[in-house]
């Protein structure tokens, strides 16, 4: 195995091999859409996707149908979510409606006692689709993040 030490160019090897290999443009046609807690999303970068050429943020696009919402979560914050699609709907932060439409950033941040989010589309005849961007802290503080990361309530969808 070597040293701790050695495996400092063991993985400054394996992260040229990525940045080198990993993929440049990610397509959302290309992206299977995964059904969770959440919702439905997809992917488009996660600690767990080690096929990207970066790993350095968490990005996910997240299709809330109709009339319906996302799951509830407390989470830290640090997350940046722009409403890429959908007419109308609102945002539950910590108890307080924050209303918007297309072309907006809803802005989670960080607190030390966390954030309880739900997002909502108000919207009964089109799907809002919301890119959620963060940077990856996974690695560095663990899924908490401080103040926990807990599944309040499951989406419908």
């Amino acid at each position: 195995m070597g040293t701790l030490w050695d495996t400092f160019y063991t993985s400054q090897a394996a992260h040229r091999e990525r940045v080198k290999n990993g993929a440049k443009v990610l397509n959302l046609r290309n992206i299977p859409q995964e059904k969770n807690d959440m919702g439905l999303m997809q992917w488009y970068m996660h600690p767990e996707l080690k096929d990207r050429s970066i790993n350095t943020l968490i990005v996910a696009m997240q299709e809330i149908k109709p009339g319906s919402r996302s799951g509830k979560l407390k989470r830290a914050g640090g997350q940046l979510v722009y409403i890429w699609h959908g007419a109308k709907g609102h945002t539950d932060l910590n108890g307080k409606r924050y209303d918007w439409s297309k072309g907006d950033i809803v802005q989670l941040p960080l607190l030390t006692d966390g954030n309880v989010v739900q997002h909502f589309n108000d919207d009964s005849a089109a799907s809002a689709y919301l890119l959620c961007v963060e940077v990856n802290t996974l690695d560095l503080l663990g899924v908490d993040r401080g103040p926990g990361f807990e599944m309040l309530e499951k989406a419908p969808d």
